[in-house]
């Protein structure tokens, strides 16, 4: 089963918008897929989902498959349909949704960064992908590019005059 629909979310399908979608698509036993421009991809994957680039105002086919097919694809196209699916102050299934994306899961709402015992930030936000990622980060700053600092003698002026305008015509030529 499958049904076309225009996306009103506000940027597109990016990250925020992206993850919420999946977090309703798993909600879900059907398989359910999103096809734009004849390229389908899983609605249950984050990164796929934004690697199909959905901008908003472009058309979009939600396909599932399964014994909640049509309680997916309602759910999903009323998500698609909200213009203020995706922001931090909207519920998941906003104004016009269905009945099934409202009772989808809340996700937890993003708080601003806070301190941690000893002082230092804390950083919080939505994920693309589960996982961990550690490592050093290190800040790379070249040196800046010096010329030679030669100075010309008044005599040499002229003849450095004319050798920059014989360059600048062999290059027009």
């Amino acid at each position: 089963m499958e049904r076309s629909t225009i996306v009103r979310v506000h940027e597109g399908l990016h990250a925020r918008p992206a993850t919420r979608f999946v977090k309703l698509a798993k909600g879900f036993e059907s398989d359910v897929e999103l096809v734009k421009d004849g390229k389908a991809v899983s609605a249950k994957s984050s990164v796929k989902l934004m690697l199909l680039a959905v901008k908003e105002n472009q058309e979009v086919t939600v396909r599932a498959n399964g014994a909640d097919a049509i309680e997916a694809i309602e759910a999903l196209i009323g998500y698609l349909e909200n213009p203020r699916a995706g922001l931090d102050d909207e519920s998941e299934a906003g104004e016009g949704g269905s009945e099934t994306a409202a009772v989808a899961p809340a996700s937890e709402p993003v708080a601003p960064a806070a301190a941690s015992a000893d002082g230092t930030p804390k950083l919080q936000g939505v994920a693309a992908s589960e996982g961990v990622a550690v490592g050093p980060a290190f800040a790379h700053f070249p040196p800046e590019i010096q010329g030679p600092g030669r100075q010309l003698q008044a005599g040499e002026i002229e003849g450095e005059l004319e050798r920059f305008r014989s360059a600048v015509a062999s290059v027009q030529a």
